[in-house]
């Protein structure tokens, strides 16, 4: 194997395995799935398991996740994965499934913790005009860098102990030759507090989704739509509910081969139903009270890529379930990825991600802004065999309970990684 092949699979197997999924999915461009990036050379494999052995270690100024008392310590882990992708002429399809364990000196800080993660994805190309989709997420982790699969514009829940599942379905019908018919519908819950007994924890949160769009191709590298949709959102235990409307227009552009841009922009009317507690003389009363608000929903996403520079950028602004830290919010989220080839062994990689949530209705509380940052550097030893020097930084801003959202982390890791790959269905 060539070490230009090598380098290729690497960009794929050093994924986090919720996003070694390739299989096409149909829905909307406003929702669809967020690509990592891929190079001329880097085409996905087809038809293959990938098998990945993978440990190293950490040091991390806030081993405990406090906000308080931060204690800086060492993390040791495994982190194998593995990964099925199979595309045959009309059926494609793919599963991952990520186990992890990982150790924490001092042991004060945090007893030695199991996290896994499995995504899964099919499409079938009933007929020619007929498409339909499967989407299935799972996570269940303490690691606050951790997030619940690939779905852009929508971040996950991104601190302390918690569990995330993510349940979607769509369907694609083509009305005529250059104009698409598509359906959409998910369920996602995030649950705090599932390992343990950490010292902060999440708000349970439910969300139903639904969406239908209508696209019709202008050229060959255009595409308009329009799309309305529905979120449903439920706290459970807080006695609080938001429903939000929204109707967008959309415009797909395909500028070259190697550069992609989306752009959508419409209103959103959220019914808001919440409620206020009044202390009467020792009797604590629930009262409850409901309030409506328009707000723009904006946003768009930017892919390049060339023979050794790849670029993924993105931007939304959008009433969200505040990935379970505030309950429904609006939300402004930028993010910004690139990754670069040196040569024929290295491979390095720059991210960043600010998100703004902001209460729906209560402009006396402080907004929680949220900052992370992330470099690597991928060196191949030899054939199969890798090592990652990383560091990351989480810091939060604001927020109405700082013991929630003031939890802030350095962390510097160094893994080594052999991968494994057996084609299938050859």
């Amino acid at each position: 194997m060539t070490a230009l092949r090598t380098i290729r699979l690497l960009l794929v197997v050093l994924l986090p395995s919720s996003l070694l999924a390739q299989v096409t999915q149909t829905g909307s461009p406003v929702a669809g799935d967020i690509r990592p990036i891929a190079f001329p050379s880097g085409a996905a494999e087809t038809n293959v398991i990938f098998a990945t052995l993978a440990g190293g270690v950490a040091a991390d100024d806030n081993n405990n996740n406090s906000s308080i008392n931060p204690i800086a310590g060492t993390q040791y882990f495994a982190d194998p994965s593995v990964a099925i992708q199979e595309t045959r002429k009309h059926l494609a399809w793919d599963l991952s499934y990520r186990p992890s364990v990982r150790a924490f000196l001092p042991s004060s800080s945090q007893p030695t913790v199991f996290n896994q993660s499995f995504s899964g994805a099919l499409h079938y190309a009933a007929t020619k005009r007929l498409g339909i989709g499967f989407r299935q997420d799972y996570l269940r982790t303490s690691d606050p860098f951790e997030q619940l699969g690939g779905t852009p514009l929508q971040p996950g829940a991104s601190d302390f102990r918690h569990a995330a599942l993510l349940s979607q379905a769509e369907i694609d019908y083509r009305l005529a030759k250059h104009t698409t018919l598509g359906v959409d519908g998910a369920f996602k819950e995030i649950h705090g507090n599932e390992i343990g007994v950490p010292t902060t924890n999440l708000i349970n949160t439910h969300d139903t989704l639904g969406s239908v769009f209508l696209s019709h191709q202008l050229s060959a590298r255009q595409a308009v739509g329009v799309q309305g949709q529905f979120l449903d959102m439920v706290f459970p235990g807080q006695d609080v509910r938001t429903r939000t409307y929204g109707a967008l227009l959309f415009d797909q552009v395909s500028v070259s081969a190697r550069m992609n841009f989306t752009v959508f922009a419409g209103p959103e009317y959220s019914q808001i139903h919440n409620q206020v507690l009044l202390n009467l003389f020792g009797n604590v009363l629930k009262i409850p009270i409901s309030s409506t608000l328009w707000s723009p929903s904006v946003g768009a996403t930017f892919d390049w890529h060339g023979q050794r520079l790849g670029l993924l950028a993105s931007f939304a602004r959008r009433v969200s379930d505040g990935g379970g830290l505030l309950g429904a919010v609006q939300m402004n989220d930028g993010s910004l990825r690139l990754k670069r080839k040196f040569g024929k062994r290295w491979v390095a990689d720059l991210d960043g991600q600010m998100t703004v949530f902001e209460l729906l209705n209560e402009p006396g509380v402080e907004n929680l802004e949220m900052l992370q940052l992330g470099a690597a550097v991928n060196y191949a030893l030899r054939e199969h065999f890798w090592i990652r020097a990383e560091y990351q930084r989480l810091h939060h801003i604001g927020g109405f309970h700082p013991s929630f959202f003031s939890v802030n982390h350095d962390r510097v890791t160094v893994s080594v990684e052999r991968y494994f790959t057996l084609p299938i269905g050859r």
